[in-house]
C-alpha cells in the first residue's frame, strides 16, 4: 500500500530514543488504546488494505514526544474480522493470522490464531511515526481447512499492536496493546468505527486489573483482553491437551477451577499442561457483573464495554457450559440442543435464560439464577455510632443505630433478624509496647440479644432511646488497659431468603446472613473524649476489589472491614490448633502475619496453616491459594505508604509460653519489623538476616523490649539503599 501523507504533516519538535525509554530516561504515554492511531498526522489513515496491509501508528512519551527506534524486536501486530453472531450464537473474532501448533493432543497440529513480526517496519522521522506493513496478504486468506476467503471490506476489523520494550537484561520496561476498530472504504482506508453496536467489546482491563493489578500474560506482553480475544479465537485448541482456548471458554474455565467437575488444563510452550482446577476464586462466582459491566462509561458519558451485557442477554453453550460444565446439552431438561453435524444449537438459549416483557420472572434467566442476596442488599444495613462515654467505673455507654442508607428509616433491632448484632470494644493492656498495633485482651459484649429471640438481656440490657436509637453499657474495662480504645458494632442481618426471580420469601423459615456495614469509634481513655484515629493501613476497598464486599467470604458477613479485623486478629493472636501429629502450629494469626501469609502461600518456603490441621478442617494457605496480582507491589492493599512506614509496633507472638495463657510475658514472640517482612520473606536465609541485623524470633516481650534494635531501616527505610519501595519495583 501506499503510505505518502496525502494531506499536511506535523513536524516534532524533538524525538526520544528507544535507549532513553530502556534507560527510564523517558516514559511511555499511557491513555486511550486508541490514541496510537488518533495521534497521525492528517492525511495519514491509520489501515490501509490494498493487498498486504498498511499499519499506521506512533509511540510516544506522556507529553506527547514521539519515540523513535522501535525495530520488529519490539512489536508484533495482531489483524482480525468479527464476525456478527446469529441464531443465538456470539459474534466472534476470527484472526487472518494463524500457526499450526504441534502437541500431545493434537499431534498433526492444531491451527491457532497468533501474532507477526516478519513485515516490513519504517519510521518516518519527519512526521513521528511508524508504519507496519504486513507480510500477509489478508485480502487471499481463507478459512482454515477451507477456500472460503475470510477478507469483507465492510465487516468490523481490529488491528492491535502488542508492543514490548525490554532493557540490556531482558527486563521489560514498558509494555501496550493499543488497537484500532474499523471499516475499510472504497479506497482501501480505513473508517474508524462509531457504531456501537457493531463493535464487540464485552470486558474492559479495568475488571481484569482490579485482581491482576495488571493483566501480563505471555511474558508480560499481552495486557489488554482487546487483544486477547484476536487470538484466542472460538475453535482454537490448545495442541498440548486438546482443550479449548476461545477466550470465554478459556477464562470462564480458569476462574470456575475448584468448582469444575471436569479437570481444564492448557499446555505451556515446554509441552507441559497447568491445571487450571487448583484455581480458588475469591469471591461468589454468581457475581457476574464483575467482569462484565454493561454500564461501565468514560467521563463523556460513552459506553466502555457496549457489549458487557452479553452475559445475560446472549447466553449461550459455549459461555455457559465453560462454568457449568456439568450440564448435558443432548438432554437438557428433554430437549437436544446440538445440531445434527454436532455444532451447539443457541438459538433458543433466550427462551428460559433472558428476562423480559411477560418473562421478567423468569427463575433461569442467567441474571436471575446468578443474584447474590448478600451482595444485593449490603447496601441496605448501616451501623451507626452516636455518643461512646467512659464511665467512672471504666464500663463504657455506647448510643447506637442501625439504618437504611438510602431513606435513613431506623430498624427495630429488637427484631430477631438482629440478633446476631454485636458491640466490641479493643484497648491496649501493659503486654505491648504502645504503637500502632492492638495487643492483649480483645473484650467482646453482646448487643442485648440472646439466641434471636429478641428478648433483652440480663447481662448488658439493651435501652431503646426511642425512635430505634438504643444504648448499651459494657463491663468495666481492665485495670491496665489504656491508649485509645476502638468501639466497634458489627454484625449480619437474618434476611428471610428470596426467591431469586419473583424476590419473595421462598418458605418463611429460612434465612440467609446479609453482612451490616461495621461502625467504628476510636475513644482516648485518659480523656474520655474522641481519641486520635490510629492510622490507616489497608483499605476495605482494596480487600473488596477481589473479595466483593469482604463481609459475605469471611465470618458469614459479622466482619466487613479491615479496622475490624486487627481488633481480634492482633498481635497476640495465636494458633492454638495443631498439625495432623499432634505438633502444635507454630504461627501468629495478627492480621498483618496473616494476610500476608495467605496472600504470599506460593512464594513462602513453609506452608501457612490455619485452623485445626489434626482434624482436617484447617486450611494449608501455601498449597491452596494462587494470588492473581503482583505480589510485589504492596500498594495493592495497602494506602498512604504504609508499607513503608517507620512507626512503632507491636512484637507478635508466635507461640505460648509455659504457663499456657495467650497473650502473656513469657509468650514467644516475633520483633515488630521482622514479624511484618518475614510473613511473606520466610526463607531460612532470610530469617538468618533478620537476626544478623537485630531481629528477634522467638524472644519474650521483656527481652524484645530491652534488648532488641532492629537495624532494617537503614537499608530499607525511606531512601535507604534497599528502600522497600525500591525493592519491590512499585512506582
Amino acid at each position: 500500500g501506499d503510505t505518502t501523507p496525502t494531506g499536511g504533516t506535523t513536524t516534532p519538535t524533538h524525538s526520544a530514543t528507544l535507549a532513553e525509554l530502556m534507560s527510564g530516561a523517558v516514559s511511555l504515554a499511557e491513555g486511550s488504546p486508541s490514541a496510537p492511531f488518533d495521534a497521525l498526522p492528517s492525511g495519514v489513515s491509520p489501515v490501509t488494505v490494498n493487498s498486504p496491509p498498511v499499519v499506521n501508528f506512533v509511540v510516544e512519551t506522556p507529553d506527547g514526544t514521539p519515540i523513535s527506534g522501535l525495530t520488529t524486536n519490539e512489536v508484533a501486530l495482531a489483524f482480525a474480522k468479527l464476525v456478527p453472531g446469529s441464531d443465538g450464537n456470539a459474534d466472534h473474532w476470527v484472526s487472518y493470522i494463524t500457526r499450526t501448533k504441534s502437541g500431545t493432543a493434537v499431534p498433526d497440529g492444531a491451527v491457532q490464531a497468533t501474532t507477526e513480526s516478519n513485515g516490513t517496519l519504517t519510521y518516518h522521522e519527519e512526521d513521528g511515526y511508524y508504519s507496519y506493513a504486513f507480510a500477509t496478504d489478508v485480502t487471499s486468506v481463507t478459512l482454515p481447512g477451507s477456500s472460503t476467503l475470510i477478507w469483507d471490506p465492510s465487516a468490523t476489523h481490529r488491528v492491535a499492536i502488542q508492543l514490548r520494550i525490554r532493557d540490556a537484561n531482558r527486563a521489560t520496561v514498558a509494555v501496550a496493546n493499543p488497537y484500532y476498530d474499523f471499516t475499510i472504504d472504497a479506497n482501501g482506508d480505513s473508517v474508524p468505527l462509531v457504531d456501537d453496536s457493531r463493535s464487540h467489546i464485552v470486558v474492559d482491563r479495568s475488571a481484569c486489573n482490579q485482581c491482576h493489578n495488571q493483566l501480563s500474560m505471555h511474558g508480560g506482553s499481552r495486557i489488554d483482553p482487546q487483544f486477547c480475544v484476536l487470538c484466542h479465537n472460538p475453535g482454537t485448541q490448545d495442541a498440548v491437551t486438546g482443550n479449548v482456548i476461545d477466550f470465554k471458554v478459556m477464562i470462564h474455565k480458569i476462574h470456575r477451577g475448584t468448582a469444575l467437575t471436569q479437570p481444564y488444563a492448557i499446555g505451556t510452550y515446554s509441552g507441559t499442561a497447568q491445571d487450571f482446577t487448583e484455581v480458588a476464586y475469591p469471591q461468589d462466582l454468581r457475581n457476574c457483573t464483575k467482569c462484565h459491566d454493561g454500564t461501565l462509561a468514560d467521563t463523556n458519558g460513552h459506553l466502555i464495554t457496549p457489549q458487557g451485557d452479553n452475559w445475560k442477554l446472549r447466553p449461550t453453550q459455549e459461555a455457559c457450559g465453560a462454568c457449568h460444565d456439568d450440564v448435558d446439552f443432548n438432554d437438557h431438561r428433554g430437549f437436544d440442543f446440538i445440531a445434527a453435524d454436532g455444532t451447539p444449537d443457541n438459538s433458543e438459549c433466550v427462551i428460559c435464560h433472558v428476562t423480559g416483557g411477560s418473562n421478567v420472572y423468569n427463575p433461569h434467566a442467567v441474571e436471575n439464577v446468578h443474584w447474590s442476596q448478600a451482595e444485593a442488599h449490603v447496601a441496605d444495613y448501616q451501623a451507626s455510632i452516636e455518643a461512646v462515654t467512659l464511665n467512672a467505673d471504666r464500663t463504657v455507654t455506647i448510643d447506637y443505630v442501625i439504618t437504611n442508607p438510602a431513606d435513613g428509616s431506623a430498624y427495630d433491632i429488637l427484631d430477631s433478624r438482629f440478633s446476631s448484632v454485636r458491640v466490641y470494644v479493643a484497648s491496649n493492656n501493659t503486654q505491648g509496647v504502645v504503637g500502632d498495633d492492638y495487643s492483649g485482651t480483645v473484650n467482646v459484649y453482646a448487643n442485648g440479644l440472646t439466641n434471636g429471640t429478641g428478648a433483652p438481656s440480663a447481662t448488658n440490657p439493651v435501652t431503646d432511646l426511642g425512635g430505634h436509637h438504643y444504648r448499651v453499657t459494657t463491663a468495666a474495662l481492665s485495670a491496665d488497659a489504656h491508649g485509645t480504645a476502638r468501639v466497634a458494632i458489627i454484625g449480619q442481618v437474618k434476611e428471610l431468603l428470596l426467591d431469586v426471580a419473583t424476590r419473595l420469601p421462598v418458605d418463611g423459615t429460612t434465612t440467609v446472613n446479609v453482612p451490616m456495614r461495621n461502625a467504628l469509634y476510636d475513644l482516648d481513655l485518659s480523656t474520655g473524649l474522641a481519641g486520635t484515629p490510629r492510622r490507616e493501613v489497608v483499605a476495605t476497598e482494596k480487600c473488596d476489589s477481589c473479595h466483593g464486599t469482604l463481609g459475605v467470604t469471611f465470618h458469614s458477613g459479622a466482619r466487613n472491614s479491615t479496622e475490624v479485623c486487627a481488633m481480634c486478629h492482633d498481635a497476640n493472636r495465636l494458633s492454638a490448633p495443631t498439625m495432623a501429629d499432634g505438633t502444635p502450629i507454630k504461627e501468629s494469626y495478627q492480621f498483618k502475619r496473616m494476610i500476608h501469609g495467605i496472600h504470599s502461600g506460593e512464594m513462602r518456603e513453609n506452608h501457612f496453616l490455619h485452623g485445626n490441621m489434626s482434624n482436617g478442617t484447617g486450611n494449608d494457605f501455601t498449597a491452596e491459594v494462587h494470588y492473581p496480582g503482583i505480589l510485589n507491589d504492596c500498594t495493592t492493599c495497602h494506602v498512604n505508604d504504609s508499607y513503608r512506614s517507620d512507626r512503632g509496633a507491636f512484637a507478635t507472638s508466635v507461640a505460648y509460653g509455659p504457663d499456657n495463657s495467650r497473650g502473656t510475658a513469657d509468650d514467644e514472640r516475633m520483633s515488630p519489623k521482622a514479624a511484618t517482612c518475614a510473613s511473606c520473606h520466610d526463607q531460612a536465609s532470610l530469617r538468618i538476616h533478620l537476626t544478623d541485623m537485630g531481629a528477634a524470633l522467638d524472644q519474650t516481650q521483656a527481652v524484645i523490649s530491652s534488648a532488641v534494635y532492629e537495624r532494617c531501616d537503614e537499608c530499607h527505610g525511606n531512601g535507604g539503599p534497599k528502600d522497600v519501595k525500591v525493592v519491590h519495583g512499585i512506582r
